[in-house]
């Protein structure tokens, strides 16, 4: 890809910019998708907007150093605004419990789609292409031998009772719940004495499962009796 000039016509500068945040926008939802299938916060749409993003901050520094008469070293700058403002959104994607750390792979996604998003801006998109695919191949391939690793899971359920008089508690397990981002047929709600039960299906190998139980336990463990009751998953 040639570089822009100030002597660039309007449309090569349109061309180019399109170009690349074209690109940018398939690098992102490759890696987006992957995570979108796998259910993670950050998704198909975080993925694409982030990497767009970083592509657009890049050609401004390109094109406001060229165009504006801005010094060259303003580029490395906007890149470092950049790796900074992704490292926020990357912290709040990992979570601590008292079971470990969880989100340290979507916080890494997240910085390594901006840098996608970078490397395509100042005119390699090529390269952020071939980042993006291997980037899928990781998350995918990786994944399975952990799973080989660590054996298969061991699935078991969770009763949860809530009591009627109980609605605090009620919605602090409902936002436990919805953060976790389990699967929809993980989770079954029932009314049960005018109070609710929630029943889990998990697996006990799993680390972010187990953190989502520490937080429910960190929610129940007032209660007078115990809440949490795990038992074997039928078939097992």
């Amino acid at each position: 890809m040639t570089s822009l000039t100030a002597a660039s016509p309007f449309h090569d500068v349109l061309a180019s910019v399109l170009y690349r945040m074209a690109f940018s926008f398939i690098c992102g939802a490759l890696v987006g998708a992957e995570r979108e299938w796998k259910g993670k916060a950050a998704g198909l749409r975080t993925n694409i907007l982030i990497c767009l993003g970083a592509t657009l901050f890049t050609i401004g520094s390109e094109l406001s150093a060229v165009f504006v008469g801005h010094a060259p070293q303003e580029a490395s700058r906007i890149t470092a605004q950049i790796v900074t403002g992704v490292g926020f959104l990357g912290a709040g994607a990992i979570l601590h419990s008292g079971q470990g750390v969880v989100g340290l792979t979507t916080a890494a996604t997240i910085w390594l789609v901006a840098a996608i998003g970078v490397i395509v801006g100042v005119g390699f998109p090529v390269v952020g292409f071939l980042t993006a695919g291997m980037t899928v191949l990781t998350l995918v391939l990786l994944t399975r031998i952990e799973k080989r690793i660590m054996g298969p899971c061991d699935m078991k359920t969770l009763q949860v009772h809530v009591g009627p008089d109980r609605s605090l508690e009620l919605a602090r397990i409902e936002a436990v719940l919805a953060a976790a981002v389990w699967s929809s047929h993980s989770v079954r709600v029932r009314t049960v004495d005018g109070g609710t039960t929630f029943e889990l299906t998990y697996c006990a190998r799993h680390p972010s499962h187990r953190a989502v139980l520490w937080e429910l336990g960190q929610v129940t463990e007032r209660r007078s009796a115990p809440l949490l009751r795990a038992r074997p998953e039928s078939g097992e």
